[in-house]
């Protein structure tokens, strides 16, 4: 019996790594290589790994931008500049409101960040798991979803107020941030954390990971997004401890009823 426990727990600790230590599969989640700062629409710039611009149903290409830090309520930049237009956000440089009054255009740590505009111009933000050399998915497993976001508001747009959040997606499962959060108009909504356990499934572009913002046009919205990251699903120690428990109960069960047997 106790052979066919360890065969048991062996096989456990196989299907889930057999260490602690959980493997990352997405490149480039803080967005710390780049191209060049400002608008990714048209391949002005681009985030190593990522790919912008594609427009649900087709259509113009949205504007979506890479900031460094501190960078993105940055009054003096020009129209025409790094963050032409609608890549400005309000912040405390430029007459933001609420949190944005004391928000510096930075996020939630050094890292570069992306804002991906929520409004008719909102495009998909994605990249595809396993190329360039990453590890690749295994259907059925677990993985573990995480990363940074926050709302803000367009500088040169109509300021008013929007309705935020994010649609994640990774083959068959897609999901959105929640709560659903509502914007005043120059607000900045501060800095949140994603995390979720999905299952893949192995379907057709199931390796593709997609960001997608969703607001109301006008302000512009911008859904800002940092600290992408996708790895294997490891239990807690808790849950380790608790497996051992029950295959030891089991073991001493079995004990039990095969000396009950042999008494008799």
């Amino acid at each position: 019996m106790a052979r066919y426990q360890g065969l048991a727990i062996a096989a456990i600790m196989i299907a889930y790594g057999g260490s602690a230590s959980a493997v990352e599969f997405v490149q480039n989640g803080n967005f710390n290589s780049i191209s060049g700062e400002g608008a990714l629409s048209g391949g002005a710039n681009t985030v190593t790994d990522w790919v912008d611009n594609i427009k649900p149903g087709g259509g113009a290409a949205g504007q979506d931008f890479v900031y460094a830090t501190g960078t993105a309520d940055t009054a003096a930049l020009p129209v025409g500049g790094a963050y032409h237009d609608n890549g400005e956000l309000y912040g405390e440089f430029d007459g933001g409101v609420g949190a944005a009054a004391t928000w510096a255009g930075t996020s939630d740590g050094t890292a570069n960040f992306v804002g991906l505009n929520g409004g008719v111009n909102r495009s998909l933000f994605t990249q595809t798991i396993g190329t360039g050399g990453g590890p690749t998915l295994v259907q059925g497993q677990q993985y573990v979803l995480s990363f940074n976001y926050a709302f803000a508001q367009g500088f040169r747009g109509t300021a008013e107020s929007s309705n935020d959040s994010i649609t994640v997606g990774l083959g068959a499962f897609s999901t959105s941030t929640s709560p659903v959060i509502s914007l005043a108009a120059k607000d900045f909504s501060g800095w949140q954390t994603f995390t979720q356990t999905i299952t893949y499934d192995g379907s057709s572009n199931a390796n593709v990971l997609s960001f997608l913002a969703e607001g109301m046009d006008g302000a512009p919205p911008y859904a800002l997004l940092d600290n992408v990251s996708l790895t294997s699903f490891v239990p807690e120690p808790s849950a380790w401890a608790l497996m051992l428990l029950g295959f030891g109960g089991m073991g001493l069960m079995v004990r039990r009823r095969r000396a009950a047997s042999l008494a008799a």
